[in-house]
């Protein structure tokens, strides 16, 4: 279990990027990168206390449920096509696949409010369980949505 939890922990690491990953983002490209960022952080927040580096919080697991569900519904309508300029990472099929995305935006939202439900009735060890799902829910839409940082 403590692969699977360093392993999400590098995924979540890696969506939070400095501000100068956003250097020349503008437009939708920036929001998207800002909500990146954003569930970046929230994973970061939820792995913390999944690993018991700080406090299960159950209002706060709640909250995070909310949050990255929210913005699973919104990333679906921030790559609107021609939205590929540099900074984007994100790849073509994005756009030759939308209702793959979408359906993986949207399997990204049920992990979320289950998430909630963990925040209600849950411990630590439902809020591992949970984070993982969320984690390999994060990880398959990149691997078929996310190219590699481009260099400008």
């Amino acid at each position: 279990m403590h692969v699977e939890f360093l392993t999400l922990f590098m995924i979540s690491a890696t969506l939070i990027k400095p501000a100068g990953g956003h250097d020349g983002a503008m437009g939708v490209v920036k929001q998207r990168m800002d909500l990146m960022s954003s569930l970046g952080k929230t994973m970061k927040s939820l792995n913390a206390m999944a690993r018991g580096k700080t406090d299960y919080d159950g209002k706060a697991v709640q909250r995070a449920g909310e949050h990255i569900l929210r913005q699973s519904e919104q990333m679906k309508d921030l790559f609107p096509k021609g939205s590929n300029q540099m900074p984007s990472v994100a790849k073509p099929e994005i756009w030759t696949k939308p209702d793959e995305f979408n359906a993986m935006a949207d399997a990204l939202g049920v992990e979320a409010q289950k998430l909630g439900v963990v925040g209600k009735s849950g411990g630590r060890d439902a809020l591992k369980r949970q984070f993982h799902r969320i984690g390999k829910a994060c990880s398959a839409c990149h691997k078929s949505f996310r190219a590699k940082r481009r260099k400008h």
